[in-house]
């Protein structure tokens, strides 16, 4: 029974490192196969089986795709999502046992939000994407507060200039961010200045460079969003109603 139990793990282990050398081969080789999606579906459920230094290979892969990926004429806008999904899932599955530098992902994601500025932004797309923040903000670890200002900064931003649909899904997660981070409850507090605030998203690259979350609100977002499209959608304006009861 222990000499079969044995080649078991054996024959599982061989199998494992067929499968992972068969995901780096289309992702170093073929990263326009339609493969990409069951690619970056299957890593996160392999990598707590396979060394620790592998995983890491495999994570730096990964970036270099979505590095890549991005300069692309034809971008791929559903395999970057799906390859920041991935990276993420991986460092949400394997915990403290593995000390994943996401900052990376953090970038990527950021990022990646200006698309959906574009309200033809596939439906697919702006589910995973959705997907990786409620997994980021919501159900894991605990972040610093700028980093948090800065994403929440962004997605008002967003809900501001997109169709009503959308705008709802985004103020629900931000509304979810809020109860969670009892801290950055300071970004609903009255902008006392007489001009607008001189955060320009977009021109924030990369969240952990954002300035001072102190200087940070997103009063003015969210009432340009309640007059735009609060009094035709219910949903919009309790979704608002919710995140301003956040600060008390």
């Amino acid at each position: 029974m222990t000499a079969n139990l044995s080649q078991i793990r054996r024959y599982n282990t061989e199998i494992l490192r067929e499968v992972l050398a068969i995901y780096l081969s289309i992702l170093k080789d073929n990263p326009k196969s339609p493969l990409m999606v069951s690619v970056f579906e299957g890593f996160p459920h392999i990598a707590p089986h396979i060394d620790i230094e592998l995983v890491s290979d495999c994570l730096s892969v990964i970036k270099s795709y979505i590095k890549e990926a991005f300069t692309q004429k034809d971008i791929d806008l559903l395999n970057i999502a799906g390859g920041i999904r991935c990276a993420l899932r991986i460092s949400q599955t394997l915990g403290s046992t593995f000390d994943v530098d996401e900052r990376s992902f953090f970038a990527y994601l950021f990022k990646f939000l200006d698309y959906f500025l574009d309200d033809s932004l596939d439906g697919e797309v702006f589910d995973s994407v959705m997907k990786s923040l409620r997994s980021l903000f919501v159900d894991r670890r605990q972040f610093s507060l700028d980093v948090l200002a800065a994403f929440c900064k962004k997605l008002a931003v967003i809900a501001l200039s997109i169709g009503v649909e959308r705008c709802v899904e985004i103020l629900e997660l931000m509304c979810e961010i809020f109860k969670k981070y009892t801290r950055i409850r300071g970004l609903l507090e009255e902008d006392e200045s007489t001009v607008e605030p001189k955060v320009v998203v977009k021109e924030i690259i990369d969240p952990q460079h954002i300035v001072s979350a102190s200087n940070v609100s997103i009063i003015r977002e969210l009432a340009k969003i309640k007059a735009k499209h609060g009094v035709k959608s219910k949903a919009v304006a309790s979704a608002i109603g919710e995140i301003m009861e956040c600060r008390y």
